[in-house]
Order: structure tokens, then C-alpha cells, then sequence
């Protein structure tokens, strides 16, 4: 009896399809049972995190079975607790590649806080009327006296909000310094408006990439410094650039496809739950798939060997 062709699955044929990625487990046979965990999980989590835990854990999985090209790609009920173990580790990493981006929030908010107060006093002293100004001088004064702070305090204050706490109503307009406009705004504050503007901007286009690799390479692998190899990672993700650009539009793809979904279910208040029962285990298994596609184009790329799956004995021949 000729040998049977080789299930598409178990081929390193990668396959970026949106529609195969959504349809997968209804292809796996009697195995699509083992996502039926995925929607009660997280019908019945109202806080989300176990859910959120058990859903990152499976699609890990997914991703490790499908990269290692095993029969059954579909995490079975029996490795649950593995699926955990590595939802909180992908948890955790994910969050870790956050760090350097609220650093650079912090670094930058005071001086977008300066350009913020500046605004604000350009819009107050451009558009409030004299009255206005009169009245929001007289409001604020009265909070601060009403507030007994020390001299050297309430000093402070009066000199940094100057502006609003004495309009100058009686200076000449002769006499009167020229009034601030955006441009003056913009020209003396630009330096931290484009550092703060493109700083994030490029970490995050880079952050997208770095991290899939070191998640799937964690997948291929089982080892969590995978997420801290850098500088390996950077040259995968040139490696794989095309393929993770595909990724990248369909998972863009799939989120706005999900979304009027979610929206709709949760408005309704009652259907909330189903919201996320129905939206996030579809997102879960597709992207599953498609970081499984990546796995097996990461692969052969790795140093060593990735684990090889267990393979079921063979069966003798029929003459």
C-alpha cells in the first residue's frame, strides 16, 4: 500500500490565509472539540484575567505545536497546565516590552505639561473677554486665600499662574507685552513635541515585530530568554520581514473585522459576556495559526535543533 500524502498541517509549507486562519479548527476532525474550553473560559471570567492568562497560554501552544509540525496541532485538555504556565509568561513578557515606552512617557511629561499650561493661557488670554477674565481671577483668588498657605507657598503659586490670577486689566495696551501665539508656542517647545512624537512612534512599529519573534521563538524553543535576545531577534524579524508584514495587516485586519462584532454584543449590556466568548477565542486560534505559520519559517533558522514532535508509531504494511 503507497504511503498517504502528508497532512497540510504537518507540512513547512507556510500558508498566511485569513480564511483558512479563521475556519482552522473546524478543519482538525474530532481534535476541534479542544477549543470548546476557550469560549466557557471566558463566557464565565467577568474579571478577564484568567481568560486573558488561558487564552495567550493556548494560542502559545497552537503556535509551538503547529512550529514543531505536530499531528494534532490543537492543545489537548490534558496540557492545561502548561497552557497556563506559558499564558503568564507571555503575560509578563509582553508587559516587560511595555517598560521602555512608559519610560519615555515619564521622561517627556513635564515638558508636555509646560506646553499644555502654555496653551491653555494662549487660549485663555486669545478668547476670554475681559469679564471672564475678571471673574476667573477674583474665583481663584478667593481659593487661595481661603486655603491659609504659607507665604512662600502662596508666592509660588501667584507667580506661576500669574496670568490667571491677575489679568492686568488696567495695563495700557501700549504697555503691554506682544501676546504669545502658537508659533512662538511651537518654535520654543518643538524640540520635546518631535522627540515626544517620534520616539513612541518608532518603538512601537518596532516593538510590534521584536516581540512576535521572541514569543514565537519561546514557543519554538521553550526557553524563556528567548525574549531577551535582541539582537538575534532584530535579524529574525529581517529575516522574516514579508511574512510578518502579512501577519501584521491581518491581524490588523482581523481586529477591525471583530470589533463591530464586540460593540454591537456589548451594548446590549446582556449579550456582554457572549462578546467575549464569540470575539476573543476567534482572535485566539487565528492568530494562533498565523504565528504558527511563523514558527515554521523560524525553525530551521534557529541555532540547535527545535524539539522534534512525538511521532505515533508506524503501522505495518499490507502487502
Amino acid at each position: 500500500m503507497p504511503p498517504s500524502p502528508p497532512h497540510p498541517d504537518q507540512t513547512l509549507d507556510a500558508r498566511y490565509d485569513l480564511g483558512r486562519a479563521l475556519i482552522y479548527p473546524f478543519t482538525q476532525g474530532v481534535t476541534f472539540f479542544r477549543v470548546v474550553p476557550l469560549p466557557v473560559i471566558t463566557f464565565f471570567d467577568f474579571t478577564t484575567i484568567f481568560s486573558s492568562l488561558a487564552l495567550r497560554g493556548w494560542r502559545t501552544q497552537l503556535t509551538r505545536r503547529l512550529g514543531r509540525g505536530e499531528p494534532e496541532p490543537l492543545p489537548p485538555f490534558l496540557s492545561w497546565g502548561r497552557v497556563l504556565v506559558d499564558g503568564i509568561v507571555v503575560t509578563i513578557m509582553r508587559y516587560l516590552y511595555w517598560v521602555p515606552l512608559i519610560v519615555l512617557m515619564i521622561v517627556f511629561s513635564y515638558g508636555l505639561l509646560m506646553v499644555g499650561w502654555e496653551l491653555a493661557q494662549w487660549g485663555y488670554e486669545s478668547y476670554a473677554t475681559d469679564e471672564t477674565q475678571s471673574a476667573i481671577a477674583g474665583f481663584l483668588n478667593d481659593i487661595l486665600n481661603d486655603l491659609n498657605l504659607e507665604e512662600d507657598t502662596a508666592a509660588w503659586i501667584t507667580n506661576a499662574f500669574s496670568p490667571l490670577l491677575d489679568p492686568r486689566l488696567d495695563v495700557d495696551a501700549a504697555d503691554a507685552p506682544p501676546p504669545t501665539t502658537l508659533r512662538d508656542i511651537w518654535l520654543k517647545h518643538r524640540g520635546i513635541l518631535l522627540a515626544q512624537s517620534i520616539a513612541p512612534t518608532l518603538y512601537l512599529i518596532l516593538v510590534w515585530p521584536l516581540y512576535r519573534v521572541a514569543m514565537v521563538r519561546y514557543a519554538l524553543t521553550g526557553n524563556v530568554l528567548a525574549f531577551f535576545m535582541i539582537p538575534q531577534n532584530l535579524i529574525l524579524g529581517c529575516r522574516l520581514l514579508a511574512p510578518l508584514l502579512i501577519v501584521f495587516f491581518i491581524w490588523l485586519f482581523m481586529r477591525v473585522l471583530l470589533l463591530p462584532i464586540y460593540i454591537v454584543l456589548a451594548l446590549t449590556v446582556v449579550l456582554y459576556p457572549f462578546a467575549n466568548a464569540i470575539a476573543l477565542p476567534i482572535h485566539c486560534w487565528t492568530t494562533g495559526y498565523l504565528y504558527g505559520q511563523l514558527a515554521r519559517e523560524m525553525a530551521p533558522m534557529l541555532p540547535g535543533r527545535v524539539p522534534a514532535p512525538a511521532t505515533p508509531p508506524a503501522t505495518p504494511q499490507v502487502p
